[in-house]
Formats: C-alpha cells, sequence, structure tokens
C-alpha cells in the first residue's frame, strides 16, 4: 500500500492541473524572409530552419520569388499573401493541411522540357484549400514549345502541328496552336 500525504498530494494535482492547462507541444511558425531563394535554405526562414511537418508556413514578402524543387512534408498550414512561389520538377509538391493563397502566385518554371512535360503546379491539402481573387496560380503562356509539338503531332496534319491549349495559348508549328481552355 503507497500511501501519499495530503501536503505531497497538493503538490502532484497542481502539477497535473498545469499539465492539463499548458499544451504540450505548440505548432512552430516559419516565415519567409529572403528576397529569392530556395525553399530549401534554412537561412530564408525566420526562425531560420527549413520547415518541418505540422509547422504553420507563411509567404508574405512583396516580390519574393521562391524556388521549391522537391516535395514538402505536410505542413500544418501553408499562407502565401504576396510573392511567387516557382514549382521545378515534375515530383515537387506543396504538403499541407490548409492552403491559403490570398496574394501572389502559385508557378513553374516552365511547364515542358524539350521533348517532355517537366514542371507542374502540385498542391496536396487534406482538409481545406482556399484561392481569393487576389491570389492566382498561373501557368498560362508556359505550353509546350514549336519543337515538341513538331515531334509529338499533336494538331493538325502530318508532323507539323501547333501545341494543345491547356493553360494558355498552345504552341505555334505549322498550323496555329490550340485555344486555352475555358473551362
Amino acid at each position: 500500500m503507497i500511501v501519499i500525504s495530503s501536503r505531497r498530494l497538493g503538490g502532484v494535482v497542481a502539477l497535473a492541473l498545469t499539465i492539463a492547462i499548458i499544451p504540450w507541444h505548440t505548432a512552430l511558425a516559419k516565415s519567409w524572409t529572403a528576397a529569392a531563394g530556395d525553399w530549401n535554405t534554412g537561412g530564408n526562414w525566420s526562425p531560420p530552419a527549413i520547415p518541418v511537418a505540422g509547422e504553420a508556413v507563411t509567404v508574405s514578402v512583396g516580390n519574393a520569388v521562391i524556388s521549391l524543387t522537391n516535395e514538402t512534408p505536410l505542413l500544418g498550414s501553408f499562407t502565401m499573401t504576396a510573392g511567387k512561389l516557382v514549382f521545378s520538377n515534375w515530383t515537387t509538391r506543396l504538403m499541407a493541411t490548409n492552403v491559403t493563397i490570398s496574394g501572389g502566385t502559385a508557378t513553374v518554371a516552365n511547364a515542358f522540357a524539350d521533348t517532355d512535360m517537366s514542371n507542374r503546379v502540385w498542391i496536396v491539402c487534406s482538409n481545406d484549400f482556399t484561392l481569393s481573387v487576389s491570389g492566382r496560380v498561373d501557368v498560362s503562356a508556359l505550353v509546350l514549345c514549336p519543337t515538341s509539338a513538331r515531334k509529338r503531332g499533336t494538331v493538325g496534319a502530318g508532323n507539323y502541328g501547333g501545341g494543345g491549349g491547356h493553360g494558355g495559348k498552345g504552341a505555334v508549328g505549322y498550323y496555329n496552336g490550340g485555344r486555352p481552355s475555358t473551362a
């Protein structure tokens, strides 16, 4: 049998109440601070370190250009109010529980290499995605180049077709490219 004196019991109850009131872990926040640079450079963030899983990430530097070349861990949230997030590589993705783009632009370096698709904007959120009027996901004018269109023969006769219009006007080969999608 264990006997705890009332004096010790009071201390245990006070400790238990303190633990219940103060959370064990609060979500950390990261803010982009550089004018331009790589997402995976710790010095571009405040506090200085690359964002990790569960963190709330904010990009609000006006003319910032951020290069994202690998997938992110599952962030607690991603909020962009200014700047440009440039996705490079086909497997690059931004992952967050909640994503808000209320300003700035998510885009790609260039949608295609000479012969193959090489970049895309890939955003995965497990809860809410908010794109406001001032925010943009923009890949316009980054479509298949004419030499690739001829190799693929995507539109028109023979091997001289123009590129398809999927977010901007298609590339021009011998024939004009496709019109941008309106849906």
